[in-house]
């Protein structure tokens, strides 16, 4: 709303199970964005029951004012909210067990912190971890597992620079700091993240989709662990990828801009069931 971040819940349409009432419409958080850019938005439900919300550090450039940095804001955070049991005076609840929860001076919703740009969001099909990804600056795109009370470092330390080529930091470590899992230099313009959990292709079984913009593809992370051991490309040239996700039938469903289509990777000789 007028170009904030909101977060909303909705009931099914008692006409039609695959819609939402828009009349049922109950606007649970809102977050003021400073800027046009860097907004993340990314939400997913945890096997906790709770919901994850990805947020950006409110735009521009490197982050003026250290925002994903200030406990204060909810800007550059991964956040953690009860949407089933309201708090008194929210539309949702403070779990009991986030890492800020009752600590002076810090937001009680976040569970991680020190984020750039988390365009992507997805929970591990095995261990239930939440797994993000930076939509980071020149050389600054990276992977984490956001796990909480964690500072992940940004704007503080970071693998990219400025789009105009300038410095942003002269740190890529700090002590007390998470290190990214991996980073993607050139930066790929990661947006989409999911796990594949299918079985059309059994050898992608719980390792990452990944879809980027700036080189129009689709990447397949092998993982062991909590480590990318292989990264390959296996669509691309389609389109600005938006996202990837697997389908119940099994195939892959890839969302592109320019031109805006959404496409089926299937296996050949297995059609989708």
């Amino acid at each position: 709303t007028d170009g904030d971040s909101q977060i909303s819940r909705f009931s099914v349409s008692t006409a039609d199970p695959n819609r939402a009432d828009a009349a049922s419409e109950l606007g649970l958080l809102n977050v003021f964005q400073p800027y046009t850019n860097h907004n993340a938005g990314q939400i997913e439900f945890g096997p906790d029951g709770y919901l994850y919300v990805a947020m950006g550090d409110g735009g521009s450039g490197g982050d003026p004012g250290d925002r994903a940095q200030d406990m204060g804001l909810l800007l550059g955070k991964m956040l953690r909210i009860d949407v089933d049991n309201p708090d008194p005076g929210l539309d949702y609840g403070i779990p009991a067990d986030n890492p800020f929860a009752g600590q002076a001076g810090a937001l009680p919703e976040i569970w991680s912190y020190g984020h750039r740009n988390p365009q992507g969001a997805a929970l591990h099909p095995g261990t239930g971890e939440l797994w993000t990804h930076e939509h980071g600056p020149p050389g600054g795109a990276e992977l984490n597992v956001a796990r909480p009370g964690l500072n992940y470092g940004w704007p503080v330390i970071t693998y990219g620079i400025n789009y105009n080529g300038t410095i942003i930091t002269d740190r890529r470590q700090k002590e007390g700091l998470e290190q990214p899992i991996y980073f993607w230099r050139p930066s790929t313009a990661v947006c989409g993240l999911s796990f594949y959990t299918g079985n059309m292709f059994p050898f992608w079984r719980h390792n990452l989709l990944v879809a980027n913009l700036k080189f129009r593809d689709v990447r397949l992370l092998s993982l062991a662990d909590a480590r990318v051991i292989h990264e390959e490309v296996i669509l691309k040239d389609y389109g600005r990828v938006r996202e990837a996700v697997g389908g119940p039938d099994g195939a892959v469903y890839v969302v592109v801009n320019e031109p805006d289509e959404i496409l089926q990777v299937s296996s050949l000789g297995r059609a989708p069931q």
